[in-house]
């Protein structure tokens, strides 16, 4: 047994520099576990590690590590994971069992690099999930006969990325972001994180729907990204009301 095997108390936990790896069964069984940070210094992570973990969503695992232990996520709760590293080995059914899975992120660059373990992904449904690979490697891994392939979406990363300035604009207004693009770049795709707050059109023109905050980005090709946060704000006027004290009874409207 680990050391926190079945902790049913433990919440979150940050692992100390200079750790270089996790020993098996660790954290097998923390069902309440949420948050896991790594230590730059990890090389390994042992088998059935986090085994269990079904309120873990989120993992990093950082540039170091080689290795990923059979099981070592078997039946957590990942929506996302993200590997830093050129890992050589995962073992078989590490991520299996994982039914909320979304997002998965590889930094090497030939999928043949990568040890494989049998059933890696077990009863995981990644025909319904993206694998993001290195700029230029996706059809490597579209092609490879391990069950990267089996994945439902494959992307390449982009290889820049750009973060322009931030803006503010009020509901129901415009903005346009495609004369804030390079004139030597051309763009593929407009997308925007929350469609709610504001949605982006195929020529990059940006409506404000609701109160709140969004990240607008744009693909160019190439695979550079450029990328702005936008949030929709009060008007001015609105605001003053509210300073009276008469917007109050009209707030629900503004936001809905």
């Amino acid at each position: 047994m680990g050391a926190f095997s079945s902790c049913k108390l433990l919440t979150s936990v940050k692992i100390p520099e200079g750790i270089t790896a996790i020993q098996s069964n660790m954290f097998n069984g923390c069902s309440n576990l949420t948050s896991v940070s790594l230590p730059s210094a990890l090389e390994a992570i042992g088998t059935d590690a986090f085994r269990l973990t079904p309120a873990l969503n989120s993992i990093t695992i950082p540039c170091g590590v080689q290795s990923i232990g059979a099981r070592a996520f078997l039946s957590s709760g990942l929506t996302s994971v993200d590997i830093l590293s050129s890992v050589l080995s995962i073992g078989e059914l590490t991520f299996g069992l994982c039914p909320n899975l979304e997002q998965f992120s590889l930094a090497v660059q030939n999928p043949a690099d990568i040890t494989l373990g049998s059933n890696a992904f077990y009863n995981t449904p990644v025909d319904a999930a993206t694998l993001y690979v290195p700029h230029g490697t996706s059809g490597l891994y579209r092609s490879s006969a391990a069950e990267w392939a089996f994945f439902g979406d494959i992307q390449d990363k982009p290889n820049k990325i750009t973060i322009g300035p931030d803006f503010i604009i009020n509901r129901d207004k415009t903005l346009s972001l495609a004369e804030k693009i390079p004139a030597d770049a051309s763009v593929v795709r407009w997308e925007s994180s929350n469609t709610r707050v504001a949605a982006v059109d195929s020529r990059g023109v940006v409506t404000a729907n609701k109160l709140g905050t969004t990240t607008v980005s744009a693909f160019a090709v190439g695979g550079e990204k450029f990328s702005w946060t936008v949030k929709v704000d009060l008007r001015w006027w609105q605001v003053v009301l509210l300073m009276l004290g008469i917007g109050v009874f009209l707030l629900p409207l503004w936001t809905a």
